[in-house]
């Protein structure tokens, strides 16, 4: 099994902790279909690099205006996935 890059498992960690129940932000490049897209985009290693990392910050920062993910659990989410992936066995 390959060993997900860190963009990839902060995008799956944000998909996981992310409760995607009552999302009320229904504008373009806002609304919830879009950002679970762009995340799982990234999660499934579509896009990549510098572009994956973009989607995952365009994503979070909706998801804080939302409140669903507050800034401070953003950081450590991002954080502790990157730490998981470090440990990771192949």
């Amino acid at each position: 099994m390959k060993k997900m890059t860190d963009a990839q498992r902060i995008a799956q960690t944000t998909l996981d902790f992310v409760d995607w129940t009552c999302f009320s932000n229904d504008k373009d490049g806002c609304d919830m279909f879009h950002i679970i897209e762009i995340l799982q985009q990234v999660a499934d290693g579509e896009v990549t690099g510098d572009k994956a990392h973009r989607f995952i910050g365009w994503a979070q920062a909706v998801l804080c205006m939302e409140n669903k993910l507050p800034l401070e659990w953003a950081r450590k989410l991002n954080k502790r996935a990157i730490e998981e992936n470090e440990n990771a066995v192949i």
